[in-house]
This record gives structure tokens, C-alpha cells and sequence, in this order.
């Protein structure tokens, strides 16, 4: 019965008191402004941006080293933003006495033994160094592929910008090709084993130029042989005339299509191509076409270089250099490329209208 009536005594007294229970306003304001911080950041990280690689980091480096970026830019606001997280707890003075001296304790009543506490202890289940940082993961996704010994632009997506870089690449993309005659390696690259060396005195600039305008004219053929328009027919002139660009019905093509080719520099025995292509591999199979031009040339070349300078509509001077790519700098690229690149929905919905019979 006397244990009874000090429960009661207790929770009358608790009842009093209720003002040492509420939230705190001031510690509210702040978190609430911490996640609305927090989200606009995040509305903020959807599209796509573009970043320079260089030519001596992988592709898969790259992305590991872009999105590293990313989540320490959005935990580290996370940390300075988000207060501290404080737990109360109401105990008699009998249990309070037990609690860690490190705690806070504001008794109510000082006189009778049986009086209320309010402690005030701090929570660990959101400290970091329990918990983990709060993001651990990205949806981000690479646009298209970019060979280890090449450099330039790279696109990534980021969440709603993962769908523009997850349909079929059909971007048209330029590059500078350089290369050097006088030896062919295994590789095709100055860093690969030698197996033969040859002159280069009898290559003039008009050889050179003959010899791609042989290359383009082949890819030209095959552009038309895979677009499924007969160049000799109606639609063909038409489009020729009109200057209309090919479209392609199949979406699985793994060999590169040149739509240019010109020589930009030429300093024997160095040379620079312009290349405009489609559906490469990243660099690679140029490198193997710098070796076909030499041997039609009745000599031996190897590519020295090769930067992608454009894709798409985004060139070198929109791309972050790696040691700019911090989340603020990351969050501009997203507003300034997002527009240049075509919504792969309005794309969706223009197929399925031509699909539609009237």
C-alpha cells in the first residue's frame, strides 16, 4: 500500500512538471532546416554532368573517385547540419543515483527522496562513428565507354540522369587522333612491343588525304547498308539533298561509324586526325585504323593520343577536370548539361506515335 501511494505521489508530481518534457524549439528549427537543407541539395543532383578524364586513370576509377565525391559532399553536410540528438529519460532519485555522472540530471524536487529526475543522456544510435556515414550508396551511371590510354569527356548520370545514359548511344562523338609513322608495335601504341619499322619520306599530305577519303567513302556505304535506306532510291536523294542525317534502325551495331575524317595537323612524322564517329568503342578501334592508314600508305604508324573533344553537344569546356569534381561544382555541371542532351521520354512516346496506326 506505502508503494502505492508513492507511485502516485510520483506521478502527480511528473504531471507538474510536463514543461521539462517538451522538445525544444530552437533544436527543432534547426533540424527541420538541416533536412530541408538537405533535400534541396539532393533535387538539386539529378541529370547528367561531365567530367575530363585523363588519360592515364581507368574508367571504373574515374567512376569510383566521382561518386567517393558525391557522398562525402552529402554526409559532410549531413554532419554540420543535423544537431546533436539528445535522449530524456524520467526516473525516480533512487535510479538516477545509478545513472553515469556524465549525464545531465534536473531533479524536481529536492527534498522528498522519492522525487522525479529528468535525464538528459546523449543518443549514439545517430553518432557516426556508430552508426556509419547516413549515404553509402549512388545511383550513378557512366555514358558510354572511354578506353584507359584515352582522355577527354566522359558523361555521368545521376539518378533521373541514369535513363539518359542507359539508352542505346547513339551520340555522335569527335575526337583528335594523333599518331606517328615510321614503326608498327602489337598494340598499336608507342608503349607496345616493336615488330616492323619502315620509311615514311614518300608520304605527302595529298596521299594522306586520298586515303581517307577512301575510308570515309566505305563508312559511308555501310551507314547506308545499316540505316535500310537504299541511296539510290527517292528517300535516299531525299536525304542526301535535304542534308538530313541517317538514322539508324538497329541499336546492337558494334563497329564505329566515321561520318568525317580530315587531317588537322600535319608534321612528318607526326599527324593529327578529326575524327567524327559513332558507336565506338571508346577509342580503341581507332587506334587500329591509324595502323590501317599507314599500311595503305605503304608505311607503319602508331596512334600516339586519343582525346574525345566532343559527345553530343557537350564539349572540353563543360567537362570538371578530377580534382574539380567536389558535390557544389558536380551540382552546376547538372544545370548547365541536363539541356543539351535529349529526354529519353519524349523519345519513348515519339516511337510509340509512329507505331500507332491512324
Amino acid at each position: 500500500f506505502q508503494l502505492e501511494l508513492e507511485l502516485d505521489l510520483a506521478r502527480e508530481r511528473l504531471d507538474t512538471h510536463r514543461s521539462f518534457l517538451q522538445p525544444d524549439t530552437e533544436r527543432a528549427v534547426r533540424r527541420m532546416a538541416a533536412e530541408g537543407k538537405l533535400l534541396h541539395t539532393l533535387r538539386k543532383l539529378s541529370g547528367v554532368f561531365a567530367v575530363h578524364k585523363p588519360s592515364e586513370i581507368s574508367q571504373n576509377k574515374m567512376y569510383n573517385m566521382v561518386s567517393r565525391n558525391i557522398l562525402e559532399g552529402l554526409n559532410q553536410i549531413d554532419q554540420e547540419t543535423s544537431p546533436n540528438r539528445t535522449e530524456v529519460r524520467v526516473v525516480l532519485s533512487e535510479e538516477s543515483s545509478e545513472i553515469s555522472p556524465s549525464s545531465e540530471s534536473t531533479e524536481l524536487s529536492n527534498r522528498d527522496p522519492h522525487s522525479v529526475s529528468v535525464i538528459r543522456t546523449d543518443d549514439l544510435s545517430h553518432n557516426v562513428l556508430v552508426s556509419g556515414p547516413r549515404f553509402q550508396r549512388l545511383n550513378l551511371a557512366a555514358g558510354g565507354k572511354l578506353a584507359k590510354d584515352s582522355s577527354g569527356v566522359l558523361l555521368f548520370g545521376i539518378n533521373a540522369g541514369c535513363r539518359t545514359m542507359r539508352v542505346p548511344d547513339n551520340r555522335r562523338k569527335v575526337y583528335l587522333v594523333s599518331g606517328e609513322f615510321g614503326m608498327s608495335t602489337i598494340n598499336f601504341s608507342p608503349d607496345g612491343r616493336i615488330i616492323k619499322r619502315t620509311s615514311y619520306d614518300h608520304v605527302t599530305k595529298e596521299k594522306l588525304n586520298h586515303v581517307m577519303t577512301r575510308i570515309l567513302h566505305t563508312h559511308q556505304k555501310l551507314a547506308q547498308k545499316l540505316s535500310g535506306v537504299d541511296p539510290n532510291s527517292q528517300e535516299g536523294f531525299e536525304m542526301a539533298a535535304k542534308g538530313q542525317e541517317i538514322s539508324f534502325k538497329k541499336t546492337n551495331i558494334e563497329q564505329p561509324i566515321v561520318f568525317n575524317l580530315r587531317c588537322v595537323d600535319y608534321d612528318l612524322p607526326t599527324f593529327t586526325l578529326e575524327v567524327e564517329s559513332m558507336f565506338d568503342d571508346g577509342g580503341r578501334r581507332l587506334r587500329r585504323m591509324v595502323h590501317e592508314i599507314a599500311w595503305l600508305l605503304k608505311s607503319s604508324a602508331v596512334c600516339t593520343k586519343v582525346r574525345r573533344v566532343k559527345d553530343g553537344l557537350v564539349t572540353t569546356d563543360h567537362t570538371l577536370l578530377p580534382k574539380h569534381c567536389t558535390l557544389d561544382n558536380i551540382i552546376r555541371s547538372v544545370q548547365l548539361i541536363t539541356p543539351l542532351l535529349p529526354d529519353p521520354r519524349e523519345d519513348t512516346d515519339a516511337a510509340q506515335q509512329e507505331t500507332v496506326p491512324p
